[in-house]
C-alpha cells in the first residue's frame, strides 16, 4: 500500500521526480508546513525505488519508503550461523530488522519522534516550522533591502544564502573577504551561520531551525554583518 509508484521505465540515479501529493507527504517534519506543502510536493526527491523524508536534522533518525520489500532485504541481509532463523524460540519470526540495514543492534531513535508527535501534535510542529520559514522570508527581505548585501539564491524554505558585497571588489578577493567576515561573526558570539559556495561565490548560509528564534535576532545579525564588513574595509583588510 504505497501512496506512490515508480514508472515502468524506472528512474535514473540523478532524476528528481515527485510521486507524492501534498496530502501524502504532510507527515514529514519539513513538509508538515501546510502553507508550503503544495510547493514542496514538487521537490520531493526519489532515487531509484525509494523515497526519503528526513526528520534527522533534529531527531537523529530518518524515514525511508521502499517500494519492494524483497529488494530492500536483499541489499542488506547477511546470515552467518549465529544469526540463522529457527522455527521456534528467540530466533523465530520472519522479520529481522538487522536484515534491512547495516546495524545489527540499534537504539530506538524513532521513539522520540513518536513521543514528540504524541505530546505536541503535528499542528504545533507545522506552526513552528512555518515560523522558521516566515523568518527566512523576513531575513531575505532584510538582505534585499541592504545595499551592502547580496542574496545568492532564492529562499524557498528556511535557508538564506547571502554575502557582503559593497560592489567594489573582484570576485576572488570577495570570496576571501566573506570567509574572514564569517569567522569574525562567529568569534563575536552574535551568531553561527554556516557557509557554502554557489557558482564559485562564497556565501554565508543561514539555516533557521530553532523554535526560539525571533525576528530581532535577524535584525541583529544583519547589523553585525554590515558593521564587521564596513570595519574590515576601513582597516583595509587583506588576505
Amino acid at each position: 500500500g504505497m501512496p506512490w509508484h515508480v514508472p515502468e521505465q524506472g528512474v535514473g540515479p540523478g532524476d528528481r521526480v515527485c510521486f507524492a501529493s501534498k496530502h501524502e507527504i504532510r507527515g514529514s517534519r519539513q513538509l508538515a508546513c501546510s502553507d508550503r506543502a503544495g510547493e514542496i510536493a514538487g521537490f520531493t526527491i526519489i532515487h531509484g525505488d525509494g523515497q526519503s523524508h528526513g526528520p534527522h536534522r533534529l531527531d537523529e533518525c530518518d524515514c525511508i519508503l521502499v517500494q519492494r520489500e524483497e529488494d530492500h532485504r536483499r541489499a542488506f541481509s547477511l546470515t552467518p550461523e549465529y544469526l540463522e532463523h529457527t522455527e521456534r524460540g528467540l530466533a523465530a519470526g520472519k522479520v529481522w530488522f538487522n536484515e534491512y540495514g547495516v546495524q545489527l543492534s540499534r537504539g530506538f531513535r524513532a521513539l522520540k519522534v513518536w513521543m514528540s508527535l504524541k505530546e505536541y501534535g503535528v499542528k504545533k510542529f507545522a506552526r513552528l516550522i512555518q515560523q522558521n520559514v516566515d523568518q527566512a522570508g523576513y531575513l531575505s527581505e532584510l538582505v534585499d533591502a541592504t545595499a551592502e548585501l547580496e542574496r545568492l539564491a532564492p529562499t524557498s524554505l528556511n535557508i538564506v544564502c547571502f554575502r557582503y558585497n559593497p560592489g567594489s571588489m573582484e570576485e576572488g578577493f570577495l570570496n576571501e573577504f566573506n570567509q574572514e567576515l564569517l569567522m569574525r561573526v562567529h568569534e563575536s558570539g552574535i551568531a553561527v551561520p554556516s557557509y557554502t559556495t554557489l557558482k564559485g561565490k562564497y556565501t554565508l548560509r543561514v539555516a533557521i531551525t530553532n523554535h526560539r528564534s525571533r525576528r530581532e535576532d535577524f535584525d541583529l545579525l544583519i547589523r553585525e554583518v554590515i558593521s564587521i564588513g564596513n570595519h574590515m574595509i576601513r582597516e583595509s583588510w587583506q588576505p
